[in-house]
């Protein structure tokens, strides 16, 4: 977690202003997570319905994606149509 956050804002000069947003949109988010998270109370063991580990599993790693994505365009403005034209 913190080493993302350490990671971002030693790039950020490199981003424009609103790729800077969007980015420390993403940053914001997984803080809001990290404070949610430590606020639940988590079932020890393998049969408890843990909220945390699931959203770890599914949600969280989506945002690696996400940030591909978004720096992606940034940095190719034709990115979307090759994405499209390979799944097509």
């Amino acid at each position: 977690m913190w080493d993302f956050r350490t990671a971002v804002e030693c790039n950020l000069v490199f981003l424009d202003d609103a790729l800077q947003r969007q980015v420390q949109d993403f940053s914001g988010e997984l803080l809001l997570f990290w404070n949610w998270a430590h606020q639940q109370q988590r079932t020890p063991g393998p049969l408890g319905e843990d909220s945390v580990q699931k959203r770890l599993d599914y949600e969280i790693p989506t945002y690696l994606e996400k940030l591909r994505q978004v720096i992606n365009k940034y940095a190719d403005p034709g990115y979307a149509q090759s994405e499209e034209s390979i799944k097509a």
